[in-house]
């Protein structure tokens, strides 16, 4: 760990400074780490739509360019680039959270306030005169 952040005037820890010290086709564990958790924070309420989800993936393969090392002049294939990371693709990691989430949220006690606040109809009810 102690190798990692030692280029300049980089915070420790901070995605650049992780990927200026790694070489071509060698990547830190940690930076993944730290990248897919950014990425996909908050994943369980989203709403993605097509072109959300063209940009997370731009994204996420510019993070993999990034932490590897690699500019788009070395012309290498994302797929070549997917295979040396290991990493899934993080829409349907996204995807497959928010799922998670929604058979989490169904299993809940029905005393819970997530549990009243799904099934809340704000229609219930006679409204009050003199309005």
């Amino acid at each position: 760990m102690a190798g990692l952040c030692e280029g300049g005037n980089k915070p420790p820890g901070s995605l650049k400074a992780i990927a200026d010290n790694v070489r071509l086709g060698q990547a830190s564990p940690l930076s993944y780490a730290k990248g897919c958790s950014v990425l996909l924070y908050g994943a369980h309420s989203w709403s993605l739509t097509e072109r959300e989800r063209d940009m997370l993936r731009k994204c996420q393969r510019k993070m993999e360019r990034k932490t590897l090392n690699i500019t788009l002049r070395h012309r290498l294939r994302n797929e070549d680039i997917r295979r040396q990371t290991h990493l899934k693709d993080a829409a349907e990691t996204a995807d497959k959270l928010k799922k998670k989430w929604a058979g989490h949220v169904m299993r809940l006690n029905a005393n819970r306030w997530t549990h009243i606040l799904r099934t809340w109809d704000p229609r219930i009810g006679k409204r009050n005169a003199g309005r």
